[in-house]
Order: C-alpha cells, then sequence, then structure tokens
C-alpha cells in the first residue's frame, strides 16, 4: 500500500495533535460510550463532567467537526489566540490578549491592512475560519482543558502505539475463526505495529536470541495494552496524558450495569466494524485500499491501523 500523502489534507495537522489521540482515547471508553447511551445519567460526577463538557461524540460525523462545534471551547484560552497560516490570510495580523486593554472572550481579534479591497478580506476572513482553528497552533494557557506537559517525551511517543496496541486487540476480539489476525497474540500484534522493531528476530539468530526477541516483543504489546487501559481512565476524568491511577468509583445503577451486559452482549459495543467506523470518524478525509499478499485480501482493520500508525504524532 502506498504511503499516504497526508500533506495534501486540511486536517492531518490536527490528527497529528495530542488532542486528536485525546478524542481516540475517550472513543475508546466503555464508560464513555455508555453514559452517551444513558443521555448522562451517571453516579460518577467525574464522568458527568465530561460528558456534560465534551458532548455525546457519537452524535457527530467527524473529528474535524466535532473539533470546530466542540473541541476548540475546550482546548483553546477563552480569549482564542492561533498561529496564523500567512499564505492563507493575505497579510491579515492576529491581535493576542497581550495586545488589547479589554478581553474578548470567544473572540479571535483581527488587524486588517487598510490597502486590502472587500473581496480580499472577505476571503481572507473564509479561509481563516475554514482552515486556521483545524491547522493552526492553539494557544491553551488557561483552556478549560489542558495537555500536561510533563516534559517526558518517552511517555508521549507510548500513545500512539498503547491506541493502536488497544485498537488492534478488539479487532483481534472481533474477528471470525477464518481471519488471518483471529489467532494473533501478543507477539503477532507487536511485530504489526512494529512496537520495537529493533527486537524483531533475524536470519541468522540463535534460538535462545530468538526467544528472547520474541519475549521482548510480547513484553512491549502486553505494556502498550496496559498503558492504553491507564490512558483511557485518566481521559474519563479529563486528564490527559496520565497514566496515574484513577480511585474508582461507583458508576452505574444495578439496572444500568444489566442494561451495559445486554447491550455489550447484542454487539452494541465495539461491534465488528468498530475500527472502520473510528478511522471514519477520526480521519474522514483518507480514503484506504485494500491491500493483498500473494492473492490474499488483507483485514480491512489492519490497513486502516496502518494508516492511522502512519499520522505523524506531535509530542
Amino acid at each position: 500500500m502506498d504511503t499516504p500523502n497526508h500533506a495534501l489534507r486540511s486536517n492531518d495537522l490536527l490528527a497529528s495533535s495530542l488532542h486528536f489521540w485525546w478524542v481516540a482515547l475517550l472513543r475508546s471508553s466503555k464508560d464513555f460510550w455508555w453514559i452517551c447511551q444513558q443521555n448522562g445519567k451517571c453516579l460518577d460526577e467525574r464522568l458527568i463532567r465530561i460528558w456534560e463538557d465534551f458532548g455525546d461524540l457519537y452524535q457527530y460525523k467527524s473529528f474535524p467537526e466535532w473539533w470546530v462545534k466542540k473541541g476548540t471551547k475546550l482546548f483553546d484560552s477563552p480569549q482564542i489566540e492561533m498561529e496564523l497560516v500567512k499564505a492563507l490570510t493575505a497579510g491579515l495580523e492576529l491581535l493576542l490578549k497581550t495586545d488589547l486593554k479589554i478581553p474578548m472572550p470567544g473572540m479571535v481579534c483581527l488587524a486588517i491592512p487598510l490597502h486590502l479591497d472587500p473581496k480580499t478580506i472577505s476571503e481572507a476572513i473564509f479561509k481563516l475560519f475554514t482552515t486556521a482553528r483545524l491547522r493552526g497552533s492553539h494557544f491553551d494557557q488557561d483552556a478549560k482543558y489542558q495537555i500536561i506537559k510533563s516534559g517526558n517525551k518517552k511517555a508521549y511517543k507510548s500513545i500512539k502505539p498503547a491506541y493502536l496496541t488497544n485498537a488492534l486487540n478488539v479487532c483481534i476480539d472481533h474477528s471470525t475463526a477464518s481471519d488471518q489476525i483471529n489467532h494473533w497474540g501478543t507477539y503477532q500484534v507487536s511485530k504489526f505495529l512494529e512496537l520495537c522493531p529493533q527486537h524483531h528476530p533475524k536470519a541468522g539468530d540463535s534460538i535462545i536470541r530468538t526467544k528472547s526477541k520474541q519475549k521482548a516483543m510480547r513484553t512491549k504489546s502486553s505494556q502498550a495494552t496496559s498503558m492504553a487501559a491507564k490512558l483511557i481512565a485518566n481521559v474519563e476524568i479529563g486528564r490527559f496524558p496520565s497514566c496515574s491511577d484513577v480511585p474508582t468509583q461507583a458508576r452505574w445503577t444495578p439496572n444500568q450495569e444489566d442494561d451495559l451486559r445486554t447491550a455489550i452482549s447484542c454487539g452494541q459495543w465495539q461491534k465488528s466494524s468498530w475500527f472502520e467506523s473510528e478511522h471514519s470518524f477520526m480521519l474522514p478525509e483518507h480514503l484506504v485500499s485494500d491491500t493483498s499478499f500473494d492473492g490474499l485480501k488483507q483485514p480491512r482493520c489492519l490497513d486502516l491501523l496502518s494508516d492511522m500508525r502512519s499520522v505523524s504524532h506531535a509530542g
């Protein structure tokens, strides 16, 4: 499969942000999905707050649509400030709150060159609002929700592998006996996602060295699965990226628990087409072709996982 040219797609700078993975992990939360199905009825006030602020993520067509309608209000400064792409804005300049005597919460304040004609101004402002809020750098120092800046680049780099490992595990769980991935374990997951390519066995490795590498790959896959669970638990209460322990609290009444088990058994949560829906939501502009090897069609989810893995990663 050819490597996608992400530079040609307007939403891919947004997709490379940590906010992208925040939302992707939140949509991987069974409890967040269930509170959306329950219309906010929940015993855990922490999860209720997230549902009230983020809204029902399953009612939007795509992540970019949700971002414009909801995300910027959560992740931007109330005084909306962003880095403009000069080529799109015809000399318009953004006024930051430090330039203003009176704050203008929820507003984008612009300085417009006097020599511009009305048509150019109109076109520049249109381009600004259709692209800059997706593509620009966002100022979040006083935003309601902020990325935790730990300075640990290794931790940031573990976010995407954790999400993809969790997603592939879901795909394996929902595969049929005839699917290529049906009998995959932690070793195959690690190998496909290249979680630790330095440990891939090579021709000429001794049996002992091969087994040692395979063990390291299984360990890496297990660690990524554990990391995903921790990240999901934290986004459920509004922290990201964080692996901190989250104190457990009752979330559902006995009747809700029974209904949740029924919903899961009926395939309403993470059904067989789950990752196809997730990929379509998170990366709506990515049209991914199926891949075949020796005439055998690769499972669709693997092509979609490869595409999501190829998205550049901020942090």
